[in-house]
């Protein structure tokens, strides 16, 4: 594979994720509508946290990149990366498991 190529996947899986993101965020919006079940602001708080980071990635990155050169902005977007990740995936967590264990209400009390 030439670099061409890498660099047309690497846009395309941003573009991607960055769509699926925007669809979970509405999603996840409409189920806070839906019930005001707090677990969804978790969920919004991921699916916006991840956007941010892929803007950050396309954006900013590339931009220290070209400024300062690839070796020096790479501990700077290897730290970004490692942050990022265990940021959503925590949020990812916590959301999912107050929507699955969450305590439900009995029908007479809603």
């Amino acid at each position: 594979m030439n670099s061409t190529h890498l660099q047309w996947s690497s846009i395309a899986s941003l573009v991607l994720t960055g769509l699926g993101m925007g669809g979970a965020l509405i999603i996840v919006w409409i189920g806070w509508l839906r019930t005001r079940r707090s677990a969804y602001l978790v969920l919004a708080a991921w699916a916006l946290v991840t956007m941010l980071g892929v803007a950050v990635q396309s954006v900013v990155l590339p931009g220290l990149q070209m400024r300062f050169g690839t070796t020096s902005s790479f501990p700077i977007f290897m730290v970004f990366q490692l942050v990022r990740s265990v940021v959503t995936l925590v949020l990812l967590l916590l959301g999912l498991g107050m929507l699955v264990f969450a305590e439900r209400k009995p029908a007479e009390e809603r």
